[in-house]
């Protein structure tokens, strides 16, 4: 897939960026061009040989219609994580580091919803703070809105969740 300067991409690993320019390096035997990507939240400035774009998984901003998606992942009733320490940690990285955005939605919802049963370990905490900011940098790319305009919409979608469970609990 060709990307232009001035766009907005996500990375798996860095999430939301912007390709700020092209390059090539030559050396003795040929010579590549890179992808050059900026996260400003991170300070960060990458390269990502071209030849290696779809390898990396570097993808465009979710589409409105993902974003609706997410809304209504984030609402959903929790699924409950693994309990063994070790196998959840594991399947949540596994989640946030994949950068799909309804992935990622499904596990801020389920850690949300277990922070409110109980405190959360400080690598479960963390988690929690890195799915959250990548997806709500992207959402805030994908729509123009400001990232506290994202973040009060995603508390809303959250709020729902969480009350939908607390009900369930008591009909149970």
């Amino acid at each position: 897939m060709q990307y232009l300067v001035g766009e907005n991409v996500v990375h798996p690993a860095h999430g939301a960026g912007e390709i700020v320019g092209a390059d090539e390096q030559e050396s003795t035997d040929d010579s590549k061009k890179y992808c050059v990507i900026f996260f400003p939240d991170r300070k960060l400035k990458i390269r990502i040989p071209l030849s290696r774009i779809e390898d990396v998984g570097l993808r465009g901003i979710m589409s409105s219609s993902t974003y609706r998606q997410i809304l209504d992942m984030l609402a959903e009733a929790p699924k409950l994580l693994p309990q063994d320490f070790k196998e959840r940690r594991e399947m949540l990285q596994s989640i946030v580091s994949s950068g799909y955005p309804t992935k990622v939605a499904a596990a801020i919802r389920d850690l949300t919803w277990r922070s409110h049963n109980k405190p959360l370990n400080r690598s479960d905490a963390e988690m929690l703070s890195e799915a959250r900011h990548r997806l709500v940098q992207e959402m805030a790319l994908a729509t123009g809105k400001d990232i506290p305009d994202i973040n009060k919409v995603v508390d809303h979608a959250l709020e729902v969740s969480v009350e939908a469970e607390k009900e369930a609990t008591v009909d149970a």
